[in-house]
């Protein structure tokens, strides 16, 4: 590989993660407003792994469907939470 090519490389890699990244963004803060860190984390790891694999084609519809779920499902309740914690 001449270094032409690994520079290419290392540029595709860091720009699909920063895409992924910032693609992450806004389920990552509704899935927190929600309260639903698990789903945070998912959601902010999938668009990130997304935006490695394919750049913005596949970042921002995975950001899209984690967001409409996101969206979907309502807060969970404090007393639903206590008791998984305690089973």
């Amino acid at each position: 590989m001449s270094p032409e090519q690994i520079v290419y490389w290392i540029g595709v890699l860091v720009g699909g993660f920063v895409v992924g990244t910032l693609c992450s963004v806004l389920p990552l803060v509704l899935a927190i407003k929600k309260k639903r860190p698990g789903l945070a984390v998912l959601s902010c790891i999938c668009c990130i792994v997304s935006g490695l694999i394919l750049g913005l084609i596949l970042a921002v519809p995975v950001a899209v469907i984690f967001t409409v779920v996101i969206i979907l499902l309502k807060k969970p309740n404090q007393s639903d939470a206590v008791e998984v914690i305690l089973e």
